[in-house]
């Protein structure tokens, strides 16, 4: 009996909660969608995009992005192409935003030892010769995504967003 009456409380608690769910990709400004103070979008590796209410949540930096990268406060930091993880609650509201509770700020990861900008050739390598081949249709939209966020990991990003 207090098993029972345990669980019933448990999901009550659960259900007045919403689902927490941790989520990471990139700060991306959003052309189709009017700009709203207080909403950020985090677009997944894959395409996803999240639409994110900050609210009052704790913003930082994860140990590892350099002091020297750092701004005094996180926020200022939130721009576009921002690398960040967010934890959030789910919504109940219809427009389907996630309510943040924490967003951490993540350095940009080297990519076999090298870092978003820094240059390297493939020069006296077996396959420097190699080319890729070219896209199909079906990836045209994917490709043009991706090359149009490279060159800002190169250090450079582009709008903010405002608190």
């Amino acid at each position: 009996m207090v098993a029972a009456a345990a669980f019933g409380l448990l999901v009550t608690l659960m259900l007045e909660a919403g689902v927490v769910g941790v989520f990471q990709g990139r700060v991306v400004l959003r052309k189709d969608v009017k700009a709203e103070a207080g909403i950020l979008y985090v677009e997944s590796r894959h395409g996803m995009a999240r639409k994110v209410r900050v609210g009052d949540a704790v913003i930082e930096y994860d140990e590892e992005v350099p002091k020297g990268k750092r701004k005094q406060k996180p926020a200022e930091s939130l721009c576009e192409n921002t690398l960040v993880r967010v934890t959030a609650e789910q919504s109940d509201e219809e427009d389907g935003a996630w309510r943040a509770i924490s967003i951490l700020i993540l350095p940009e990861p080297k990519r076999n030892g090298i870092s978003p900008g820094q240059s390297f050739s493939f020069e006296g390598r077996p396959d420097s010769g190699r080319q890729d081949p070219p896209s199909s249709g079906s990836n045209a939209a994917a490709d043009s995504r991706v090359q149009g966020r490279s060159s800002s990991q190169s250090g450079t990003s582009g709008p903010c967003w405002a608190k």
